[in-house]
């Protein structure tokens, strides 16, 4: 199959992407981000987000035990509400999410989220 990569659809679906992420992350951590970035590759979506922290988080984030405490909790909760971002970015791209991998920086403020597709968006 011949993918058709034109820039205003694949910008287009970026944006989408980025909404609906944008409004996950605040529905599940009642946090928004200050910004995001999405980035479409073949079969991969990389989402990274930035000022993910809740005031509440940063101000618990001054020891190493904390610190582990939020990403414990951070990926707990993410994991959770999988199926719902899965579903989404599904619709989205028209691609079947198969793996979802999450990091997270207390000391940066900084979320990434990596999703690999069942083969390549094709706009």
């Amino acid at each position: 199959m011949e993918t058709n990569t034109n820039p205003k659809i694949i910008n287009k679906m970026k944006k989408e992407i980025e909404d609906y992420y944008k409004s996950w992350v605040h529905k599940t951590f009642q946090k928004g981000l200050k910004n995001a970035k999405v980035y479409l590759h073949k079969e991969i979506v990389i989402l990274i987000g930035y000022e993910f922290l809740t005031y509440m988080e940063q101000a618990l984030s001054d020891d190493d035990y904390s610190k582990q405490a939020i990403l414990h909790t951070r990926r707990k909760l993410s994991e959770k509400f999988y199926p719902v971002l899965k579903q989404n970015i599904e619709l989205i791209t028209g691609r079947e999410v198969i793996h979802i991998f999450v990091d997270f920086s207390v000391e940066e403020n900084v979320s990434c989220m990596t999703l690999f597709l069942d083969g390549e968006v094709n706009v």
